[in-house]
């Protein structure tokens, strides 16, 4: 059976260009766009060809519309197909290409339409083929929704779920300082710095009354989990320091070298329980256009939490702190950025938000989770189920 030509309307929005492929089906793409329109430019086809081939290996055409019409746009399939079979899809794209794509099919043609709807990852219809309905690649991972975008992912900290002694780590230590995120923020952010000789090391700058208060609450609950081992005071170059020994698995060291680590941990815990997603990545290192300058200033975000679902990327921010009107910006640009027109942006915190920031929150479409100190993991979990769809 020979393999059949997808033809798709060239859309803007990458998730709509590439979301009915799927690997051994079909023996080409092509792209229809109107030639009296912006052409698409040079770069969005390279990173739209390379995509493909990566990921279903099959090859890309784009051509132009020469009239636009629904004669014009018959034409342009007529000369596609020649008499082979083929896919109209019709997820996006202009209204005339649909319309015409519907006139193809009124007049006997021998295709197949079908639309997709990206946020349920599923067929919306199909006309013609088989009965029963052909399903879409089951997701994108991170780092290919950040390429769909023209972006890159430098580094980032893939969620294990299967990772019991992580997670045995990270409820154990969210559950010791869960309820003093401010000092928490501020043991973490104590100057000094770590090493490792026959065990885990850590030493801390105590330079002020405060640093002292915060260093001596949190070291109250470490000694309480039984992970405290060899404390010392001294004195370097008139600056008081205290080392200490951490008898933790090594893989677990990233949770206490900086404070929002293991709030985002604890998100990307929860999120992975909820079943809602299909990949799970923590700080994610992303550059903004994918070109990477190193003699120059280079612009480039974390995303403390990112997820997939189906097609539609899910990019989160953790505050250990109470929310402002800014934090609601900067998550709503990352988000239009990094995942696209239908990526869904969230902010999770570890306190309660003032009302005029949850109902901005809720008009820029933000999902808002909060007060995350005062849930048990199941209330947490159930959050992301609530606000996300799940398979």
């Amino acid at each position: 059976m020979s393999k059949e030509i997808l033809i798709e309307f060239y859309d803007h929005e990458n998730l709509e260009n590439v979301i009915s492929l799927e690997e051994n089906r079909y023996a080409q793409v092509v792209f229809l766009y109107f030639a009296d329109a912006p052409e698409p430019v040079q770069a969005d086809k390279d990173l739209l060809r390379h995509f493909i081939r990566k990921r279903c290996n099959i090859p890309t055409e784009f051509r132009p519309i020469h009239e636009s019409s629904i004669t014009g746009v018959c034409a342009a399939f007529d000369e596609i197909l020649r008499g082979r079979s083929g896919v109209i899809d019709m997820t996006g794209g202009a209204e005339l290409f649909s319309a015409a794509a519907g006139y193809y099919v009124a007049q006997g043609k021998d295709v197949i339409l079908q639309q997709y709807d990206i946020r349920r990852n599923g067929l919306v219809f199909r006309h013609g083929g088989e009965e029963k309905p052909v399903s879409p690649l089951l997701s994108l991972s991170v780092k290919e929704a950040v390429e769909l975008q023209g972006a890159v992912v430098m580094s980032s900290h893939p969620y294990d779920s299967h990772d019991e002694e992580m997670e045995a780590q990270i409820l154990a230590l969210w559950r010791a300082v869960k309820d003093q995120p401010r000092y928490w923020n501020a043991f973490c952010s104590l100057p000094g710095f770590s090493r490792t000789f026959s065990g885990n090391r850590f030493e801390k700058c105590v330079a002020s009354q405060k640093d002292s208060e915060a260093y001596r609450i949190i070291m109250q609950r470490l000694h309480r989990l039984g992970i405290v081992r060899a404390e010392q005071a001294h004195v370097v170059k008139g600056r008081k320091y205290r080392s200490f020994q951490l008898n933790v698995p090594k893989q677990t060291l990233m949770l206490h070298r900086k404070g929002g680590n293991l709030l985002e941990m604890y998100c990307a815990l929860a999120a992975s329980r909820s079943g809602c997603f299909d990949d799970c990545h923590v700080s994610v290192e992303v550059d903004w256009d994918s070109e990477i300058i190193k003699s120059a200033p280079d612009t480039r975000n974390e995303i403390d939490v990112m997820v997939t679902a189906g097609y539609v990327p899910v990019l989160i921010s953790c505050k250990n702190t109470r929310i402002e009107n800014e934090y609601l910006y900067e998550i709503m640009v990352m988000a239009k950025h990094y995942g696209g027109r239908y990526a869904r942006p969230a902010i999770v915190s570890s306190v309660e938000s003032m009302p005029n920031v949850r109902l901005r929150a809720e008009e820029m479409g933000i999902v808002l989770i909060e007060n995350v100190q005062a849930m048990s993991l199941d209330e947490f979990t159930d959050c992301f189920r609530r606000h996300f769809s799940c398979k």
